[in-house]
């Protein structure tokens, strides 16, 4: 009985250690996308809050017009 337990202990402290290889590898993968996008993805938000900011404003100025 002690032989099988210290076999599961040790299979799940591998198991634990490939979970943990495999996210970091996820995460540094994930860094990397950001790291592609991030111009374009910033110049999209920043022309998509500009058009909804110039929206509101131009409905604001529309409907105190009278």
């Amino acid at each position: 009985m002690s032989a099988d337990t210290s076999t599961g202990a040790f299979s799940r402290f591998i198991r634990g250690c490939f979970l943990v290889l495999l996210a970091a590898i996820a995460l540094s993968l994930a860094v990397d996308i950001m790291r592609a996008i991030w111009v374009p993805l910033a110049i999209i938000v920043g022309v998509v809050a500009a058009v909804f900011i110039a929206a509101v404003l131009f409905n604001r100025w529309r409907k105190n017009r009278w």
